[in-house]
């Protein structure tokens, strides 16, 4: 027989195949590889944009900077909170001298219930002027706390592309702020973009080669399955 015979007779073999459970497997490793792929990107993207967003207070304090207040009124145990501007803050002290920053022990229904109640005032008077399906977000998160001190994080945005969120640990008569979460829409996404594509580059170089590694193991290695069968 020829060469080109012999060619010709080793083309028309059949190429060799994995036996189904093999195969069945390897689409599973691959499918966990390429989810735990996708997975990674989307938490480097959410830190990354975290850590734009989140900037540490060390020198001015931003306009706008959310605070939580609370006083009683007319010397009523009934307790009153919202939150506000910090620049606002002197003015409201005048119209309520009582104010304080501890919420006291046991009254955290009844600040969801101020929060809430503000969060909708402002949604009435917005869609008066603009009529927009836009909802404001009025909340605040007690992070930790001792007998003295209150940590506190507090968000004060309308919509989801405008955010504002303040952090500060705050004693009964002062606030010292810590930091703001603040950005204007895909503005912090374009500013995070650089390390993003940089660290997708790498979880996905990262996957690939392990696909690849993945195709040398002789279970799942058509080639080298059918040899070690013969």
């Amino acid at each position: 027989m020829s060469i080109a015979e012999s060619a010709a007779v080793g083309s028309m073999q059949p190429r060799p195949k994995l036996p189904l459970a093999n195969r069945l497997l390897r689409f599973i490793a691959i499918t966990i590889i390429l989810f735990l792929a996708v997975a990674s990107s989307c938490v480097v993207a959410s830190r990354t944009i975290d850590r734009d967003m989140r900037q540490p207070i060390t020198d001015a304090i931003p306009n706008g900077f959310p605070v939580l207040v609370f006083w009683y009124q007319n010397g009523s145990t009934s307790l009153h909170a919202k939150v506000i501007p910090l620049e606002e803050l002197d003015a409201h002290r005048k119209d309520h001298p009582n104010t304080f920053f501890l919420l006291p022990e046991g009254r955290g229904q009844e600040l969801h219930n101020c929060l809430r109640q503000q969060a909708e005032g402002i949604d009435a008077d917005i869609h008066k002027q603009y009529n927009t399906g836009r909802v404001m977000q009025v909340t605040a998160r007690l992070e930790s706390s001792d007998q003295s001190h209150q940590s506190w994080r507090v968000r004060f945005q309308h919509g989801n592309e405008h955010v504002n969120i303040g952090y500060y640990t705050a004693s009964s008569n002062a606030i010292k702020p810590t930091y703001i979460e603040r950005y204007f829409g895909p503005s912090i996404a374009l500013q995070s973009l650089p390390l993003d594509i940089a660290s997708w580059a790498l979880v996905w170089s990262v996957a690939a080669i392990s696909i690849y590694l993945l195709s040398r193991i002789r279970y799942f290695n058509a080639s080298k399955w059918v040899t070690h069968a013969t």
